[in-house]
């Protein structure tokens, strides 16, 4: 039996199909969740997580397909030594189409919620890990797995207090986030995604208001050197326009 587990692993890895199908045949449906439930003894992965981690979308399939519906939660919910289900390891490397089919295989909403709800060790969830490929890897994510009344996932806090939508900003230029959220995203992801907008709508005064202190300082800057230069020279009327000039500068700012 430790055999069989062990060759799940490399299975999963190489995406030997007909290996598998051979090694299910000779498995009762209790000894297979087993096997596909067992951790290597690198990550603590079980087969689903490698297959995920590799994008070995045809061989998870399979293995999904296999579970009986009873237990497809409870292998889905796995997880490895960091804290991650399957689905986090595969929206953490990008793996769209796998994390659709693991979604897909959640015997129900419910089942799906609790999976997108879950946080690994440092609080992120599959949300979280989708949001530092893209814009439009998000969207696909709400758009086909969320509804309107789950936004609350969405607003979901990481161990470093960040939720999906401020970790876009993170990673995407602000211009594509505005457009695409304006523009692309369906209805129901604009929904899901006010609270990123609401971000970027802060985050571009705050880098306005940031500028407009570079300026000042600046400005504030050219001033000292300009009254250093004067009290050098010994000149106390220029010194006195110097403060004159400095006040109407700032009064004419505000």
């Amino acid at each position: 039996m430790s055999q069989s587990k062990k060759l799940l692993h490399l299975i999963a890895e190489t995406e030997a199909i007909g290996s598998f199908r051979t090694l299910k045949g000779r498995l009762s449906f209790a000894q297979l969740v087993s096997a596909l439930t067992l951790k290597d003894q690198t990550n603590n992965f079980t087969p689903l997580h490698s297959a995920a981690k590799t994008g070995r979308r045809v061989v998870l399939r399979h293995m999904l397909a296999s579970i009986p519906k009873g237990s497809l939660y409870f292998v889905l919910s796995v997880r490895s030594d960091s804290g991650q289900t399957a689905l986090h390891v595969a929206a953490v490397h990008g793996h769209w189409p796998v994390v659709c089919d693991i979604l897909l295989a959640a015997s129900n909403r419910h089942g799906r919620r609790q999976l997108l709800q879950m946080a690994d060790c440092d609080g992120n969830t599959a949300l979280h890990l989708a949001a530092s490929h893209g814009i439009k890897t998000f969207t696909k994510l709400t758009r086909h797995f969320l509804v309107a009344n789950e936004r609350d996932i969405i607003e979901i806090r990481n161990n470093r207090n960040e939720t999906a939508g401020e970790l876009i900003l993170k990673h995407c230029p602000l211009p594509a986030v505005t457009e695409h959220v304006q523009t692309k995203a369906p209805s129901s992801s604009r929904m899901l995604l006010k609270s990123c907008n609401e971000k970027l709508d802060l985050t571009q005064v705050i880098e306005s208001q940031n500028q407009r202190i570079a300026e000042l300082m600046s400005m504030i800057s050219k001033l000292n050197a300009e009254k250093d230069r004067l009290l050098a020279a010994g000149s106390k009327e220029d010194e006195k326009n110097f403060v004159s000039t400095a006040t109407n500068t700032v009064d004419q700012e505000d």
